[in-house]
């Protein structure tokens, strides 16, 4: 199974991309895409802004 790792334009890992982490966890089943889904868009909505997600990793 690969890992994906996001980061942040700040070089860490703050809210937005924590649940972007959590959401690839939890995407092997459709009720948790669903949830991961809800709560990263929640998260963008509630104006996480101050972090983009820039760097996408994938690691065995």
């Amino acid at each position: 199974m690969k890992k994906i790792v996001f980061t942040n334009d700040k070089g860490g890992v703050g809210k937005t991309t924590t649940v972007a982490n959590l959401a690839v966890v939890w995407s092997s089943s459709p009720e948790g895409k669903r949830l991961a889904c809800r709560l990263l868009r929640q998260s963008l909505e509630d104006g996480d802004e101050g972090s983009i997600i820039t760097r996408v990793d994938t690691c065995s």
